[in-house]
């Protein structure tokens, strides 16, 4: 219960862009879901923790903070995770390697189209048609489009995604 009240603060401290106090709650949270041998909190506060870390530019501890969250979901077989992990990865990656961004953004991508996860494409696949857009990858990026489309067909950002490649 201590774990999951430290998360929910540290995502709160998050939002109120008080970084140095979420991140010492999620610290304490793993190291309580750690003491539990709760691995799927762990996963999911490491994932919380490394957007944290990022937004403190504190890029290396980040990344190395995802790698663990996923190597925990892969660990555990939680595919719902490792999609939000993948993606949240490749978002962080994109300020020092498009190229790394774009295989993590795209593994997000393609465990949120196995789920038919309408909520984690909307998140990951327009950031991935706008990077390999910028990459000049615009039959790749079209190609990612319309299976986002396909799963979830009202989304506004896909949409406006499409009409932009279609000006391409």
């Amino acid at each position: 219960m201590v774990a999951m009240v430290l998360n929910s603060m540290g995502g709160v401290l998050q939002r109120l862009n008080k970084l140095d106090e979420a991140a010492d709650a999620l610290r304490r949270s793993y190291e309580i879901m750690i003491e539990l041998r709760d691995e799927r909190g762990q996963a999911m506060t490491l994932n919380t923790l490394g957007g944290v870390l990022q937004r403190q530019g504190k890029l290396g501890e980040a990344f190395d903070t995802f790698r663990a969250s996923i190597a925990i979901g892969e660990k555990i077989g939680d595919r719902r995770h490792l999609a939000m992990a993948h993606t949240a990865f490749g978002q962080a990656l994109l300020k020092t390697d498009r190229q790394a961004a774009v295989l993590e953004l795209r593994e997000g991508f393609e465990l949120d189209a196995a789920l038919r996860n309408k909520k984690g494409i909307g998140m990951v696949a327009p950031v991935l048609i706008e990077t390999l857009l910028k990459l000049g990858r615009v039959a790749e990026a079209s190609e990612v489009c319309e299976r986002a489309l396909a799963i979830a067909p009202g989304d506004r950002r896909l949409l406006r995604g499409k009409s932009d490649l279609e000006r391409k």
